[in-house]
């Protein structure tokens, strides 16, 4: 998993290994000190020749991955519901 943000925006790519490989989303939320808090609700791919609205359970396998991802780091995504 790839994370780049700015003050209003994660991005998310998610590497060959992952489910949804080279695959990329965006979420809103806010920056913090040693995260970011992303928005559950605003999850969207980025466009692409697919539909960009994601499932309910293609949302909760993408919760489930930064829930995953947060154990290994010290820049944790708080999801906010």
């Amino acid at each position: 998993m790839k994370i780049k943000f700015a003050s209003d925006i994660i991005k998310i790519t998610f590497e060959n290994e992952e489910p949804f490989a080279n695959r990329s989303l965006i979420m809103s939320g806010e920056v913090l000190d040693d995260g970011f808090a992303a928005i559950v609700s605003t999850i969207k791919w980025l466009p692409s020749d697919k539909e960009n609205t994601l499932s309910d359970s293609d949302r909760e396998i993408v919760c489930s991955l930064i829930r995953n991802y947060n154990k290994n780091s010290s820049f944790i995504i708080q999801l906010v519901k």
